[in-house]
């Protein structure tokens, strides 16, 4: 069974850019994969900013990457050159290099989900990423909090699943991780 670590790129636990971690998730494991979440708001700030990568919690999440198949990636564009913590975990992990990554972007505005796609993957080819696909951009306001969880719009989940389908198909063509 393939696997895919889930990085969620926003610093609070109860936010649409968690929410979509979640979904994420759901849609992958309803594609077969095995998902393991990786949160970065329960990573060590203080080991992210100094670059510390032999702090224990960012050893486990290079463990994590290491026996994964491809990475989806939850980041808000709010900020053109990517979340400040999803930069600096960036820094202190290895590069992706031919695994598939999946980035999935939340913003506001017109203008962030076409620049979503570009900033993003020139984010992670920087950081050594082979095989980025082109982002899905899902607006914030498809997503709507309610007082006991979060309200859909059918475009954030239709959009979501495709982009997730065709990402897992495109795992079966890479080798398994060791």
């Amino acid at each position: 069974m393939r696997t895919v670590v889930t990085v969620a790129a926003s610093p609070h636990s109860r936010s649409r850019a968690a929410e979509l971690h979640r979904a994420t998730a759901e849609v992958l494991r309803g594609a077969g994969l095995r998902v393991r979440r990786l949160p970065l708001e329960l990573l060590p700030e203080s080991a992210l900013l100094a670059g510390r990568a032999d702090a224990p919690a960012l050893r486990w999440s290079r463990r994590l990457l290491d026996r994964a198949d491809g990475i989806a990636l939850i980041t808000p564009t709010y900020e053109v050159s990517g979340s400040p913590l999803l930069r600096a975990w960036l820094d202190v992990m290895p590069p992706a290099g031919e695994r598939p990554v999946q980035p999935v972007c939340l913003g506001s505005t017109q203008a962030q989900s076409g620049a979503a796609d570009y900033a993003v993957r020139r984010l992670l080819t920087d950081h050594g990423a082979l095989r980025v696909a082109p982002a899905c951009f899902l607006f914030d306001k498809w997503l709507a909090g309610t007082g006991d969880g979060w309200d859909w719009d059918a475009r954030a989940a239709s959009r979501l699943t495709g982009a997730l389908t065709g990402f897992a198909a495109d795992l079966a063509t890479v080798p398994a991780a060791a």
